[in-house]
């Protein structure tokens, strides 16, 4: 997969406005959550993941607060990537293909 498609279908919940978002229960608005997927170390501070957060937020989404990001790190291994990509899919976060990046 190429990695502006692969990016693509990480941030794809970012590109929902807050006010499309599913609601659980009447009053209640869900929260997206996002998963992203790094070839980085798991420093956590990584440029990308950090790059990803900011335009997340220039979106609307702000971790913690009206999303939820969980961060998967592979550790410069590649081939960890489809264990750690197996465990983000488990989680069902919210993707929606047309984000437009690529």
């Amino acid at each position: 997969m190429r990695r502006r498609e692969f990016l693509g279908v990480l941030g794809g919940a970012a590109a929902w406005p807050p006010t499309a978002r599913a609601q659980s229960s009447p009053g209640m608005v869900k929260r997206p959550l996002i998963g992203v997927l790094t070839l980085d170390a798991s420093d956590g501070d990584t440029v990308f993941v950090k790059l990803f957060l900011d335009a997340l937020e220039g979106l609307g989404y702000v971790d913690g607060k009206n999303a939820t990001v969980v961060v998967r790190y592979a550790g410069a291994k590649p081939q960890a990537l489809p264990a750690l990509g197996a465990e983000l899919a488990r989680l069902k976060p919210d993707v929606n293909e047309n984000l437009g990046f690529a």
